[in-house]
């Protein structure tokens, strides 16, 4: 069952966050990310930067359901 929320947000800005994240001198480890929303960013930040483990978080189920559709898309 595809569970994925979209949020305009995400899109308009997942580039300019990961561009930010790319001066951080982190270059493997994990990443928590608290209230991780609909996903969209954990997904795409684990494609851009695969050395480091992105963990995703949401205390919402509805967000959770999408985070596990995104990771599963």
């Amino acid at each position: 069952m595809d569970n994925r929320l979209f949020f305009p947000a995400t899109q308009r800005n997942k580039i300019y966050i990961g561009d930010v994240l790319s001066k951080i001198p982190l270059k493997k480890g994990l990443v928590l990310e608290i209230g991780s929303g609909s996903g969209e960013h954990g997904v795409e930040f684990q494609k851009r930067f695969p050395e480091i483990i992105w963990q995703t978080s949401d205390p919402e189920l509805e967000h959770r359901k999408s985070i596990i559709s995104w990771i599963n898309s």
